[in-house]
């Protein structure tokens, strides 16, 4: 899995550090004070259930973002203004209109429910809408009411999406509720033809009688009194754990006392079990402990972890013949505080909450001992910091099982709680560099004391131009020695020439240890050879070329051949080479090389940065020599030609007819050869060839590269009388 967070990556080799990644609550960082970060739990709404129960559908586009901190209700909200383009249902008598949305930031605070729409200012979007508890709007059943509108240039129509995977959002039923849920509500779809659904479904709902009222709606909600900030979009926050932990302290949750009348003993012992299964795991120093009964409920920043059911501040719209929103679970956090475990710095948790909707009485969630444990057991995993888990096996996974298992945990959810929260937190100290320094060859040995507790080594080395080394080595692979204190490292990795400097870092399951002080050393510069041989060319048309100390070798290395004195850029034909710092090569000399002294000349990655120069070498070979007769042509429409002294003769070699002085691309007509380095044909000479002088010439392998010319004749035509 990828970690969205800012900062340092561990190695993947690492069992731990992959189990930080797949299961640590992992955001985009944002600077706050506090912040609280949710998780929900939801079935989800089937197409014509939402609009239903939507009382606005509309299309626009976002304007503006801006969040609002109620002291008095310890909550805060932000209000998410849009240019109305198009009304789908509801009477809506003005062009703006304002939802509010749980959530957002103020100042120092950050709060967040997973699960709610995000919004960016710009974005076009088509809702559905419902009433808060004061009659403002809000998207119906968080993620699941919001609808991306985006022009897509294949098609070139407009299409709506819905993310239907947000972050921390837990499917109960699995896969088969997703997929029934309507016609690829998460995929892309047409505009025009969502609309028209849309529409034929509220054209139905308005032909039966109505079996609710229309609530007072307020589209532009009333000011609020307390601090306010204007923001670019509506996000998640950060990744946090408890403290207290690491100190031997539990973390006390309450639960209200209302409980869940629809659940077998008011749910208070499947709370218990949810718990427990947290609590006392091997190898790790986490505890929740039951703190009692509590009236305080909801997400209130009251400094009360609570568990509560019945959504007693109307934070979640009810659900739909079974399918909505079941619960919501998260924690405040406070990032003037942070502290570092296996090399990942967290903020603290100071409170987390879960809250359990109304109205699920006989969809056999709440009724089932089991299923409640599961669901409870998830959403506190949540609480504690972890996200969902890839492995289909644990209680994180984010697709309910809802099998009877209950609270029970699997090794992934166990594996990441040790991570999270390790028994014993043990500092390393700093690794000792030894070697090398000062004057060094190209690929040196890199050997460093080894450090009490490393369970991996992090390599760093810079040479002349920058960084050249990054890379993670297990301690067991790199210790050397009967007793194991000494580390080494030889790479085939050569280093530039001019100072480098290189550095160690330790690391166990309990984070980082410290940087090693630099060692410095001075690389000298390895000089390139090049030579090509035989020196003297006559028969064939190859040579060897053979180089040696490339510093830095690549695929796009190649050799090209020129005349002594040439511009870099006037080559007569090229290669790649191996791609290797040495190595040897054939290299072709093209059949219509001229006798004369040439070299090849070494160049970098595909481009003009000369690395060496070959000795000289000669062709001299005898010319090629073509042909023709008679050298009167008269009755007939052919002449013989015939070539001797091609040295790499070619299939695709060519005669062409010419008149003497023209152009080498103004080719009367022409054929091949018969591919051989000596031959005889006869050239069919076209019957609207006039009388004149002509000469025949022959060119290598289906270019203009001339290897002769052969002697001129005439062709005579006789007018009949």
């Amino acid at each position: 899995m990828k970690c969205l967070k800012c900062g340092t990556c561990r190695p993947t080799k690492n069992e731990a550090i992959w189990l930080l990644t797949s299961l640590l609550l992992c955001f985009t960082t944002v600077l706050s004070l506090a912040n609280r970060a949710n998780a929900t739990i939801s079935v989800p709404v089937p197409e014509h259930d939402l609009i239903h129960q939507s009382v606005v559908i509309v299309m626009g586009q976002i304007e503006t973002i801006e969040s609002f901190s109620d002291v008095q209700e310890g909550q805060l909200y932000t209000h998410i203004t849009l240019t109305i383009d198009e009304v789908l249902k509801g009477e809506v008598s003005v062009t703006e209109l304002t939802i509010k949305q749980p959530g957002g930031a103020v100042g120092d605070t950050h709060t967040w429910i997973f699960g709610s729409p995000e919004f960016t200012i710009g974005e076009q979007v088509l809702l559905f809408l419902t009433n808060n508890d004061d009659g403002t709007l809000r998207v119906a059943h968080f993620y699941q009411g919001k609808f991306s509108i985006m022009w897509d240039e294949i098609r070139s129509k407009k299409m709506v999406s819905r993310n239907d995977n947000p972050a921390q959002v837990i499917v109960l039923g699995g896969l088969d509720k997703v997929e029934a849920s309507g016609p690829n509500l998460g995929k892309l779809r047409e505009l025009e033809s969502f609309k028209a659904r849309i529409r034929a479904i509220v054209n139905e709902e308005t032909q039966r009688p109505q079996a609710r009222s229309i609530p007072t709606i307020l589209f532009n909600p009333p000011s609020v009194t307390g601090a306010s900030e204007l923001m670019p979009e509506f996000h998640t926050p950060n990744m946090s754990r408890w403290f207290e932990p690491d100190d031997g302290v539990p973390v006390k949750m309450r639960v209200n006392a209302q409980g869940e009348p629809d659940a077998p003993g008011y749910g208070f012992e499947q709370i218990q079990a949810a718990l427990q299964a947290w609590s006392g795991v091997d190898g790790s120093s986490f505890h929740y402990q039951d703190g009692g009964f509590t009236d305080a409920d909801g997400f209130q920043e009251d400094g009360v972890s609570a568990i509560s059911f019945g959504d007693p501040l109307g934070q979640m719209d009810p659900p739909a013949d079974c399918a909505g929103i079941l619960a919501i679970a998260g924690f405040m956090q406070d990032v003037t505080e942070t502290r570092i475990v296996n090399g990942q710095s967290f903020f603290r948790i100071v409170e987390g909450d879960v809250v359990f909707n109304t109205g699920w009485k006989g969809c056999g969630f709440l009724e089932d001992f089991n299923n409640l444990a599961e669901v409870a057991a998830h959403e506190l995993g949540h609480v504690l910091g972890l996200a969902h888990s890839t492995d289909p096996e644990a209680i994180m996974y984010p697709y309910a099982h809802l099998d009877g298992r209950g609270g029970s945990l699997g090794k992934d959810d166990t594996d990441g709680l040790v991570f999270l929260y390790p028994a014993t937190i043990v500092p390393l100290g700093m690794a000792t560099l030894l070697s090398p320094s000062g004057s060094t060859d190209p690929t040196p040995t890199y050997t460093w004391k080894a450090v009490t507790g490393a369970t991996w080594y992090y390599l760093w080395v810079n040479d002349s131009t920058g960084n050249k080394i990054k890379k993670w080595y297990r301690a067991s692979e790199v210790q050397v020695g009967d007793d194991g204190a000494i580390c080494s490292v030889t790479l085939e990795i050569e280093m530039e020439a001019g100072e480098g400097r290189w550095w160690v870092r330790a690391w166990n399951a309990n984070g980082y240890g410290p940087w090693s002080d630099p060692m410095v050393f001075m690389m000298e510069r390895k000089s390139m050879k090049m030579s090509v041989s035989p020196t003297i060319v006559s028969s064939v048309a190859q040579i060897e070329a053979s180089w040696d100390g490339i510093v830095a070798p690549t695929t796009t290395d190649w050799l090209g051949l020129y005349e002594p004195g040439a511009d870099d850029t006037e080559y007569l034909t090229w290669c790649y080479t191996s791609g290797e710092a040495s190595g040897r090569m054939l290299f072709e000399l093209p059949s219509w090389l001229n006798p004369g002294s040439y070299e090849l000349r070494l160049f970098a990655n595909n481009a003009y940065n000369r690395l060496a120069t070959s000795n000289a070498f000669s062709v001299d070979w005898e010319p090629v020599r073509v042909k023709v007769y008679p050298a009167i042509v008269i009755f007939v429409n052919q002449i013989k030609a015939s070539w001797d002294g091609m040295v790499a003769p070619t299939a695709t070699d060519w005669l062409g007819l010419y008149k003497p002085g023209a152009d080498d691309t103004e080719c009367l007509t022409w054929c091949y050869t018969s591919g051989e380095a000596s031959g005889r044909i006869s050239f069919e000479l076209p019957p609207w060839l006039r009388s004149g002088s002509y000469e025949l010439r022959l060119f290598a392998n289906n270019s203009y590269h001339r290897l002769a010319t052969s002697n001129a004749f005439k062709k005579i035509k006789i007018r009949p009388y």
